[in-house]
């Protein structure tokens, strides 16, 4: 790129980072650290002709959501004994 003094470098990153929240931790660390990584990596690249993209896509149908809940349930102990953990806590 720098001898052809042109083209571009693309990253994803997600536009999560933008909201901030309890359950946001490292997948969001690498994400704002990947956007300032880019951000100075533009700077740096940008005599020789080359940019420097971040991609944020937004959210998209997944199960990462159910999933992650379910992993959550299970580390709690609350899992298959839920309605007992409830009528405890009553």
């Amino acid at each position: 790129m720098r001898e052809r003094r042109s083209g571009a470098i693309v990253h994803i990153s997600s536009i999560s980072i933008r909201m901030a929240g309890p359950r946001h931790t490292w997948d969001h660390c690498t994400e704002v650290a990947l956007e300032a990584v880019s951000d100075r990596l533009r700077v740096k690249v940008k005599p020789f002709g080359i940019d420097v993209f971040v991609i944020e896509p937004g959210s998209i149908q997944t199960e990462y959501a159910e999933v992650a809940v379910g992993a959550r349930r299970a580390e709690s102990g609350f899992g298959p004994y839920r309605s007992l953990a409830k009528a405890i806590i009553k």
